[in-house]
């Protein structure tokens, strides 16, 4: 089965930033298989956008790598999309808090590997200037400069 994650690199506990290095040995270890993948600047953070294959026997309605992956970068939850089935689930140690809607899934926050929203808020585009929003994705220059990469790195293929 295919998913996309939204992970943020934002550490809420140290207010840190993970790197996409990181995040991506994080999810390798775990088994999973990265397909693509882009950095997208959500609402509040820098966010991994990722396509991934589930690891193999992985029960989808348990999550327990997924779980595991968003203990490990101190993340609150991670958002997932299983294009698939149509079926979106905030999974990690926080996803049911407040903060987090309840464990209630939103596509007007979720962001596409194209770095748009999985759905567009009703309201977008009638009250707030979109002269801001990113199109494309982060350079290499941008990323490094986030610490994620260093400039002359090749670029891996998963990288849209």
């Amino acid at each position: 089965m295919n998913l996309i994650l939204n992970i943020g690199l934002r550490v809420g506990l140290t207010d840190t930033l993970n790197t996409v290095g990181a995040t991506v040995a994080c999810l390798e270890r775990a088994g999973f298989g990265i397909k693509a993948l882009r950095v997208a600047q959500s609402a509040t953070e820098p966010t991994v956008v990722a396509h991934v294959t589930l690891p193999a026997g992985l029960p989808v309605a348990s999550w327990p790598s997924l779980f595991a992956v968003s203990c490990e970068l101190g993340q609150d939850c991670i958002a997932t999309w299983a294009p698939d089935v149509r079926q979106g689930a905030l999974v990690g140690p926080r996803a049911d808090t407040p903060e987090w809607g309840n464990g209630v899934f939103n596509p007007e926050y979720f962001l596409t590997l194209s770095g748009a929203p999985l759905a567009p808020s009703p309201l977008a585009g009638l009250t707030r200037d979109q002269s801001e929003d990113r199109e494309q994705p982060y350079t290499l220059e941008q990323l490094a400069a986030l610490g994620q990469r260093s400039p002359g790195d090749a670029v891996p293929a998963w990288i849209v």
